[in-house]
């Protein structure tokens, strides 16, 4: 990084494997097998890229708990969408879609269109492991059918060429 030493030194760390060798600290996570191939574990943070856009899911998050109706919040990318679980301060079943609605607007006001999850999930508490720890794969799956799937069709000559 261009006169910023330490952004470098905190990206750019020292290799174990060499004589002042450097390597760049990607995020992702990686193991070698004993036969040379490197196998690809996921990413040590939340990021993740959906359609080419690399998305900070902590970001989102922040966005949520910054809200007085969100007491916790945690963002997952599923099958190539945002998904928020949400556990609201205080709600009931029939207000559902209202504080859906008013959840979402913040978000629609405060980040880009393609981090705005596509459907907002309400949980009464967040499934934790033994030791504290969120349990992400104890979250309520998703139904696939309320994901909001916003199809333009091709415009202009050149966009249906393209889709075609």
């Amino acid at each position: 990084y261009h006169r910023r030493p330490a952004l470098t030194a905190e990206r750019f760390v020292t290799s174990p494997f060499g004589q002042g060798e450097r390597l760049y600290r990607t995020g992702d996570l990686a193991s070698q097998r004993a036969d040379g191939v490197i196998e690809y574990r996921g990413r040590i943070d939340h990021q993740v890229k959906i359609r080419g856009l690399r998305i900070e899911l902590g970001e989102i998050e922040a966005r949520l708990m910054e809200q007085d109706a969100v007491r916790e919040a945690v963002v997952l990318a599923i099958e190539g969408a945002l998904v928020a679980y949400v556990v609201p301060d205080e709600w009931a079943a029939d207000t559902q879609e209202a504080l859906r609605e008013a959840i979402r607007e913040p978000l629609r006001q405060t980040l880009p269109d393609y981090m705005v999850p596509a459907q907002l999930l309400f949980i009464e508490q967040m499934p934790l492991s033994p030791n504290g720890k969120l349990e992400r794969k104890a979250l309520p799956k998703p139904d696939a059918n309320r994901v909001q799937k916003a199809y333009v069709a091709p415009r202009t000559a050149l966009e249906q060429r393209i889709a075609a």
